[in-house]
């Protein structure tokens, strides 16, 4: 009996993220067999906010509300990434391909997507206010 999974790999550090049924843990390319758990940082202070160079008066507006954030341009591994964040933000067209890994790693975390972007974060409160912002900004 074969066990499915889902590995998201990035090549530029070698970190892998790897969910089965079970197990939702973190490795490396050179050690894959050293597993480390995947839980929620819940002292950061920063959010990843892909593309945010193509929406400057919603990322004026997270600043604003010292909403900070980085912008790396990869956003499967944002979503990798955000049990260890405070929150991941995309604005735009999004292809299955590029999000549906990284939500499957996320799926514990508050999610929103609709066609015009995707929102995950740890806290409720901060999904809520980042929500409330992008909505009143794009609609």
């Amino acid at each position: 009996m074969t066990t499915a999974f889902l590995v998201v790999c990035n090549l530029a550090n070698g970190d892998l993220f790897v969910r089965t049924a079970n197990e939702y843990y973190r490795a490396s390319l050179e050690n894959p067999d050293k597993k480390e758990d995947v839980a929620a940082n819940p002292f950061s202070k920063i959010g990843l906010f892909e593309k945010s160079p193509n929406h400057p008066a919603l990322a004026k507006q997270l600043v604003d509300e010292g909403l900070k954030f980085r912008s790396p341009g990869a956003l499967a591994l944002s979503l990798a990434y955000a049990p260890y964040v405070n929150y991941v933000l995309f604005l735009g067209t999004m292809r299955p391909y590029d999000i549906q890994a990284g939500l499957y790693l996320s799926r514990h975390l508050h999610t929103f997507q609709n066609d015009r972007f995707l929102l995950v974060a740890q806290e409720k409160e901060v999904f809520e206010r980042i929500l409330a912002i992008v909505q009143k900004e794009i609609f």
